[in-house]
């Protein structure tokens, strides 16, 4: 496949018609006889040659094609496409993660080897990741709160960062032990109030129940999601070593369904385990179609130079045949 990155230049190609048609009819015009003494120079000339000679006119109509396609800058699509890149889509997200104290209980990493511990905050954390490798030309931004709220990362298609934020993400167990839900919904609002993207979601996770904070949970939709057409997809994650015992327990599931209806989301959903959690965010990116492959740019490179070579080429070789081969009389 060819592009042409000046293709408003193009029409100078009818420059070569014109010129064909101004060559002949000047011959047929200003065909004159002349007298010329050494006869035989002229046969030699015509010495079964003469039909030949259209074909140097050929040649420099071609020189004078491929000089005026190359004003035109034309590019060549390569086999290769171009590595981590992907079609713009019209959908931005933010990801608002729970980082108080509860978000250290522990839970087991591996089901095969229950005495392999992990936490709630690793286990989110790793499916995050999961969830942001997927993305395909979505923009993502990261939010976190606990005694309050901030913005790790601005909306972005820049995934390495996001994941390194994700992956750098710890909790102190002196501080941060106050859940600030509230807080997270107003400030993951106010990332998305403002893009013209079409599809804009916030995906919230949290263990617990919204203790501080300027804004309550409803309040902070309320005001900030429902105004700006913001979906919010609450996931109460209360996954821990005991998850089959205290199935629910400190999660305010009630108020999580609450921001789900105003939201249209349907209903919170609960997360027992990391692959429960990671079944429901694969679950809203399938309800999203974020996660459709799109197919990813082809790479250019131009060849105007070597266009503009070949004309070179022809030229000379017009200038030989013309000059030498078939002894151009004048």
């Amino acid at each position: 496949m060819i592009r042409f990155q000046d293709p408003y230049l193009l029409p100078l190609l009818l420059i070569i018609p014109l010129y064909i048609f101004f060559q002949l009819w000047f011959k047929r015009k200003f065909h004159n006889k002349i007298i010329f003494p050494h006869a035989n120079l002229i046969l030699k000339a015509l010495n079964n040659k003469k039909r030949s000679y259209s074909v140097v006119d050929i040649i420099r109509y071609l020189a004078i094609f491929f000089l005026l396609l190359a004003l035109a800058s034309p590019e060549i699509q390569s086999q290769n496409k171009v590595a981590a890149s992907y079609e713009r889509s019209d959908t931005d997200i933010v990801i608002c993660l729970d980082v108080s104290g509860s978000m250290l209980m522990e839970t087991i990493k591996d089901k095969r080897n229950p005495r392999v511990r992990s936490n709630r905050l690793n286990d989110a954390k790793l499916v995050i990741e999961n969830f942001v490798n997927q993305l395909r030309g979505q923009q993502v931004s990261l939010v976190t709160f606990s005694n309050s709220a901030k913005i790790l990362t601005p909306l972005s298609d820049d995934y390495s960062m996001v994941i390194d934020k994700t992956k750098s993400i710890e909790i102190s167990k002196d501080e941060q032990q106050l859940t600030a839900m509230g807080m997270g919904i107003a400030l993951s609002s106010a990332v998305l109030k403002d893009s013209p993207a079409k599809s804009k979601f916030i995906i919230l996770i949290t263990d617990g129940v919204n203790n501080t904070g300027v804004y309550k949970p409803l309040q902070a939709t309320e005001t900030f999601a429902v105004p700006f057409d913001l979906k919010v997809y609450p996931i109460g994650f209360n996954a821990s070593l005991y998850h089959t015992l205290i199935r629910g327990s400190d999660v305010d599931i009630e108020t999580l369904n609450q921001i789900a209806e105003l939201t249209g989301t349907g209903q919170a959903e609960l997360a027992s385990s990391s692959e429960a959690l990671e079944r429901i965010i694969n679950n809203i990116g399938r309800s999203e179609k974020i996660h459709e492959e799109k197919e990813l740019p082809y790479a250019y490179y131009s060849i105007h130079q070597y266009l503009i070579g070949l004309a070179f080429i022809l030229l000379l070789i017009e200038f030989y045949l013309r000059k030498v081969y078939y002894y151009e009389v004048q």
